[in-house]
């Protein structure tokens, strides 16, 4: 046995080691196989990730301790939880809050966009709990639902009511293009009609209006500071207190993506570059964590078909917004890019943020990540790169100005369209939509949200999308084809091993995903008979998609002859004959007259797919095509 009593390791010590020689030993230990720039993770934000930090490094962030949260034993960290009910009528809306009352929801927010011409004394009729919060939600009729709802709270029944008014003005214009001229008086109006409302706030400025139209984290922040500035300016030179407006009057609202370590640093980031912004407008006695933030799992990343997987995307979501300081949470419904909300999909997103209090005990540490290095790392970096662009956008005017010049659709737009281009290209993937997607799942066309599935591309306003808008439209122009004129319809693809080996079986699994983004059939039942029948059971299908699938190394001119003759048998004709994969000598095989394409990790998906959707006849009219 070794003697490790004889080991002595009090008082020893090691060379300290900056990060150029780690990163000389990580190159060493991987054989000069890689480089430091490979090494460090790429996003859509203007700086990579680095892969490891170093006690040396994280001096420079000592000026982030001011986000820390303060430590209260008894309660470390609360959040109020929200359920959004959408109001149709007086009496609904009463029923939906007094059973969501009896499932510890913190609070609500009444969507009022249909109908602001309600009765809160009929909402809140026969409540007897009345210690939660509510918010109301609306647009430029928001005056009037906080006129009604001010009239109310002069009774004593809702003495405990807090909450506000969700109204972010120059977010409806950023999305509709047009506001009310008036805005900025009607907010000071919002401001005395509240004055003696304690814990209510009158006016918000929304994030998730750029990361819902496809924004990188940077230009989220960026922007949204720009709007703060920009009623900074416009409330103080009404003559307007900022001091008690920012930190009691204010909502922030923040859109929450699925990068989990930049989501957590840019709820930091964003209340370091307000509270920065306050104290630029004079307002001295303040800090970060006077700020109030909503969280709203962000739309752009749910997916319309096996919308279960939303329900992963929104948990780690709600983990980075709870991690990164977020003092309200509102989780969207995992099956909202095509059904109303309804009973068990609110159940679904309740029990969200349950599991994280109750059995996760998110709820037990008041900052789990204060002084990590990576997040401290993200936050500076994303403070530095945001305020640059903020600085930017000033220079165009303002908010409003910089948005009248295009200038803040444009800079959106650039980043929107390459994540939607990656996606294409199978840069990104997302479960259900561009790969492992369910056969068997089928979807009504008619019955979904077209909210989120529409041009890909910014005009002037910022619209709100799906970065799977184009998979979506092209599996549900297959859906509606097949709806028209049934299963037997739905277009079939027929893989065909040239050889068996594992490459052309892992592109035989390729072609799975590939075809399966349009809805299309994978018939691959014969995959393991020998090539001669699977080519004598692929003529039996005479529309159908042959997949050829083989590895590098076989031999092209053997390919062309099989091609050549498989085409010319007339059970063919009709048939798309295509090619998966690169082989070595792929310029020789290009000039096959057979094949009518060739699928590749460089193909782009929805380029390809809506071509075979037109000579398939999935697609007829040009309409289909932008349907």
């Amino acid at each position: 046995m070794f003697p490790v009593d004889k080991i002595k390791l009090e008082n020893q010590s090691f060379d300290p080691i900056d990060k150029p020689q780690w990163y000389d030993k990580i190159i060493e230990d991987l054989k000069g196989k890689t480089s430091i720039e490979k090494l460090k993770a790429k996003t859509y934000e203007p700086f990579d990730v680095d892969p490891f930090y170093t006690e040396q490094e994280s001096g420079q962030w000592k000026y982030l301790e001011i986000l820390n949260r303060p430590t209260d034993k008894n309660k470390p960290r609360e959040w109020c939880y929200l359920e959004r009910i959408k109001v149709t009528n007086d009496f609904n809306a009463n029923k939906e809050i007094k059973k969501a009352l009896k499932t510890d929801v913190g609070g609500f927010i009444l969507d009022l966009y249909d109908d602001p011409d309600i009765q809160f004394s009929k909402i809140l009729d026969s409540i007897e709990q009345t210690e939660f919060k509510i918010f109301l939600e609306s647009d430029n009729r928001a005056f009037t639902c906080l006129n009604r709802f001010t009239d109310y709270s002069k009774t004593e029944i809702i003495q405990n009511l807090s909450g506000g008014i969700l109204y972010d003005p120059l977010s409806l214009l950023s999305r509709h293009g047009s506001i009310d001229d008036a805005v900025f008086s009607k907010i000071i109006s919002m401001l005395e009609r509240t004055e003696n409302i304690k814990d209510f706030t009158v006016f918000s400025v929304d994030s998730s209006t750029f990361s819902n139209a496809g924004a990188s984290v940077t230009q989220e922040l960026a922007f949204s500071c720009s709007e703060f500035a920009e009623y900074c300016t416009r409330l103080s030179d009404m003559g307007v207190p900022l001091q008690t407006t920012i930190s009691e009057k204010l909502t922030i609202e923040m859109g929450t993506g699925q990068n989990f370590f930049l989501e957590i640093a840019k709820g930091r980031a964003l209340r370091y570059l307000f509270y920065k912004i306050a104290q630029e407008f004079g307002v001295k006695d303040i800090s970060p964590h006077d700020f109030n933030i909503l969280s709203r799992t962000s739309m752009w990343n749910k997916s319309l078909f096996d919308p279960y997987v939303n329900i992963l995307r929104t948990t780690t979501e709600t983990m980075s917004a709870l991690l990164g300081g977020a003092d309200y949470i509102k989780i969207a419904d995992f099956n909202a890019p095509f059904r109303p909300s309804d009973d068990f999909s609110r159940r679904i997103s309740r029990n969200i943020s349950h599991l994280l209090r109750h059995e996760s005990h998110f709820d037990k540490v008041a900052d789990p990540v204060a002084g990590n290095w990576l997040i401290d790392s993200l936050t500076d970096k994303l403070i530095g790169a945001a305020w640059k662009l903020f600085l930017k956008t000033e220079e165009h005017g303002g908010y409003m100005e910089a948005l009248k010049k295009g200038f803040v659709q444009q800079e959106i737009n650039e980043v929107r369209l390459r994540k939607i281009s990656d996606l294409a290209a199978h840069k990104e993937d997302y479960i259900g939509t561009t790969k492992f997607q369910m056969s068997a799942e089928i979807i009504d066309p008619d019955a979904i949200n077209h909210d989120f599935n529409g041009n890909p591309e910014i005009d002037k306003a910022l619209t709100p999308i799906s970065s799977m808008t184009e998979f979506n439209q092209l599996r549900l122009r297959t859906e509606a084809f097949v709806k028209r004129l049934g299963q037997d319809y739905r277009p079939m693809v027929i893989p065909v091993l040239l050889n068996n080996t594992a490459v052309a079986r892992a592109r035989k699994e390729y072609a799975g995903l590939f075809f399966g983004s349009a809805g299309f059939r994978i018939e691959d039942s014969m995959v393991n008979k020998s090539l001669d029948e699977q080519l004598e059971y692929a003529h039996k299908f005479p529309k159908a998609i042959i997949a050829f699938c083989a590895d590098n190394d076989a031999l092209v001119d053997e390919e062309i002859k099989l091609f050549d003759d498989y085409k010319l048998n007339e059970k063919s004709e009709e048939q798309i004959l295509s090619v998966l994969g690169k082989p070595t000598d792929y310029d020789k095989l290009k000039s096959c007259d057979a094949i009518d394409f060739f699928i590749n990790q460089k193909t782009n998906t929805i380029d390809l797919l809506t071509h075979m959707q037109k000579k398939l006849g999935v697609i007829s009219t040009e309409k289909e095509t932008e349907a």
